[in-house]
């Protein structure tokens, strides 16, 4: 049994309390509650809008063994991000069909866990590129990965830029945050430390003069070429840097955030607004 690393459940626990303060922070603002932090939280999304889901793919990258029989692969991501979608969703529809028709729950309100097909998309085809360029044995099968990744990527930003309307289960958002993931297999299989800080000083540079010419990926796409290039630096700026800081860090709550992460991820939602919907008789989604 592979043993667990304690700095990579710290440094997903980071990212997932990251994830939550910014859907509690959308979802209150958007109710109409007036509280201060939140609003700065929104206010100052920008900040971290456009790495922070990506860094999930960068650490699937990191950990993942993309070696393993396609079948099996195919079958483990089948059961533990399908799975888990496909049984969330009753609930989902349940609480938002009665007030906008089902059909409308299921095309709009299960973007709140678009991340669970987005990531089975991402790997599942990341897992084929990498069977694909091992079996035509090429010298540097890393550089074919990553560029057959990009392809996959640059076609969807065109197809999101256009307006294509057939984005089922969102296979865009994973298309498109596809190369994060050989991305996180170059930061696990090199030393990218010293790095970090120009990158990060570039990044904080950019933030500064373009905040509001930031692109994302999450249940929404808003991404241009330039954009999707300082994506690509940040998330490796702040993956190498976040995976290093906490090497150095003892938390039993980070720790316990990013072991359970996938579980926090599917249920803050639904917590969130079944609380909205008690206390405030409305839901909004984040």
């Amino acid at each position: 049994m592979t043993e667990r690393l304690q700095y990579i459940d710290n440094a997903k626990g980071v990212m997932m309390l990251l994830v939550v303060f910014h859907h509690v922070a959308w979802s209150v603002c958007n109710i109409g509650i007036e509280n201060d932090v939140f609003t700065f939280i929104r206010g100052y999304r920008y900040v971290y809008i456009n790495f922070f889901m990506a860094f999930f793919f960068v650490i699937t990258g990191y950990c993942s063994n993309f070696d393993k029989p396609v079948g099996n692969f195919v079958l483990s991501r089948v059961k533990s991000l399908l799975v888990p979608h496909i049984l969330l969703l009753p609930l989902l529809m349940t609480m938002y069909g009665a007030r906008s028709g089902y059909l409308h729950a299921y095309t709009h309100y299960c973007y709140g866990i678009w991340f669970l097909t987005a990531m089975f998309f991402a790997v599942v085809g990341y897992c084929f590129i990498n069977k694909f360029s091992a079996m035509i044995h090429v010298r540097h099968q890393m550089s074919v990965n990553i560029i057959l990744a990009l392809i996959c990527a640059l076609l969807a930003i065109y197809l999101s830029n256009h307006h294509l309307k057939y984005n089922y289960w969102n296979w865009m958002q994973g298309m498109i945050l596809m190369p994060f993931i050989p991305l996180g297999q170059i930061v696990r299989k090199y030393d990218l430390s010293k790095y970090a800080y120009a990158i990060a000083g570039f990044w904080i540079l950019y933030q500064l003069l373009y905040k509001n010419k930031v692109s994302w990926v999450m249940n929404t796409i808003d991404v241009s070429l330039s954009g999707y290039c300082i994506m690509i630096i940040v998330s490796l700026a702040v993956s190498i840097s976040l995976l290093n800081g906490c090497k150095r860090i003892q938390s039993r709550v980070l720790k316990y955030v990013g072991k359970n992460a996938l579980v926090i991820y599917l249920f803050h939602i639904p917590i969130c607004c079944i609380l909205a919907n008690l206390l405030y008789g409305s839901i909004e989604s984040a």
